[in-house]
C-alpha cells in the first residue's frame, strides 16, 4: 500500500480502515528510526529542527495541532527527506505555520499583513515565516473565505493541489476539497486563476463570477456569491445536487460516514438553504423537505 499525504491525514483523524492502519503503523516503524543521511554542508540543523522540532512550529489557532497530526506531517516530511532530499513545501529553506479546523468547526485567523481568512470544517492553511518577502505565499486545503488586504507591491497568492489564485486585494471563496472540483466564487475586486499545471494560462476572473477546474480546464459561469457564502453565517446553500453529494459534504464537515439505504433516493434533489447548526438539525431539515428518514 501507497503510504501518501493524504493517507497520513487520514490515519491523524482516525478515519482509516484497519488494512490502511496497519500499513502505516508498519510503515511508521520502518521509518521512525531514519534520519537523513550526509546532509548538505549548513543544512544539518534546520534539517534536525524539521526532524525533532515540527510540533512546536504547527499551530491550531493559537493551540498546538493534535499529536496524531502532528505526528503525520513529521512523518511526510521524513519520507521526502530521505526518498528526495527536499522537504514539502520547501520546509528547508522556509517554517511552517500551519492553521487547522476539526470537523464542525469554523475559525476566523488574522494574518500578520491584516488579510482576514475564515476556515470552514477540516480545513488546512499553511503560511511561511518569510510571508511577505515579496509576495504573499500561502497553501491551502479544504474551503475558506479570503478577505485579503490590499498591497500592490506584494501580490496575495493562494496554491491548492492542483489551482493557483494571485490577488492584490478582495473577497473571494475558495474551495480546494480533496476529491471535487476546485472552484473559486469572487465577491470583490479581482482576481488571476489558472491551474496548477498552466500558470501561464491564467483568466481574470470579475465579481460574481466562479471558476471550477474540470478535468485541468477552467470552466467560467456568473453566480451570486452571498449564497456561496452562506455557510460563514451557519447556513449551507445546496444548487440542485443531488442528497448524495449533499452525503459527501456531510461527510467532509463532520467526519461521519454517510450510507443512502433507499435506492432511488441518491439521485433525488435539492436546491435551498438550510441551517448548519449541527448535523442533526441540518438533517431534519433535509428530511422534512425531502422525504427521507
Amino acid at each position: 500500500m501507497k503510504i501518501t499525504p493524504e493517507l497520513l491525514k487520514k490515519y491523524a483523524e482516525g478515519r482509516c480502515s484497519p488494512a490502511e492502519r496497519k500499513a502505516i503503523e508498519e510503515w511508521k516503524n520502518a521509518t521512525t528510526d531514519i534520519k537523513p543521511s550526509v546532509p548538505s554542508e549548513g543544512s544539518a540543523p534546520r534539517k534536525q529542527r524539521i526532524w525533532v522540532g515540527i510540533e512546536q512550529e504547527t499551530h491550531v489557532g493559537k493551540e498546538k495541532i493534535n499529536p496524531g497530526i502532528s505526528w503525520a506531517i513529521a512523518a511526510c516530511v521524513a519520507v521526502l527527506v530521505v526518498g528526495t532530499g527536499i522537504g514539502l513545501f520547501n520546509l528547508f529553506d522556509r517554517e511552517l505555520t500551519t492553521y487547522a479546523t476539526a470537523y464542525g468547526e469554523t475559525q476566523l485567523i488574522t494574518l500578520e499583513d491584516g488579510t482576514l481568512v475564515t476556515l470552514n470544517a477540516n480545513s488546512l492553511l499553511t503560511i511561511t515565516e518569510n510571508f511577505g518577502e515579496g509576495e504573499r505565499l500561502v497553501r491551502f486545503a479544504g474551503e475558506a473565505y479570503f478577505q485579503v488586504a490590499k498591497n500592490p507591491e506584494k501580490p496575495f497568492i493562494v496554491e491548492t493541489q492542483d489551482a493557483r489564485t494571485q490577488v492584490i486585494g478582495t473577497a473571494f471563496n475558495l474551495n480546494a476539497i480533496k476529491d471535487r472540483p476546485t472552484t473559486l466564487t469572487l465577491q470583490e475586486g479581482k482576481v488571476a486563476f489558472s491551474t496548477r499545471e498552466t500558470d501561464n494560462d491564467q483568466i481574470l476572473v470579475l465579481p460574481n463570477e466562479q471558476v471550477t477546474v474540470v478535468n485541468g480546464s477552467l470552466v467560467k459561469r456568473e453566480v451570486k456569491p452571498e449564497t456561496v457564502l452562506l455557510w460563514t453565517t451557519g447556513k449551507l446553500f445546496f444548487d440542485n445536487e443531488t442528497l448524495n453529494t449533499i452525503g459527501q459534504a456531510l461527510q467532509n464537515l463532520y467526519g461521519v460516514r454517510v450510507e443512502i439505504e433507499k435506492g432511488d433516493l441518491p439521485d433525488k434533489r435539492f436546491r435551498g438553504v438550510v441551517n448548519n447548526k449541527d448535523m442533526t438539525s441540518l438533517l431534519t431539515e433535509l428530511a422534512f423537505v425531502m422525504e427521507f428518514q
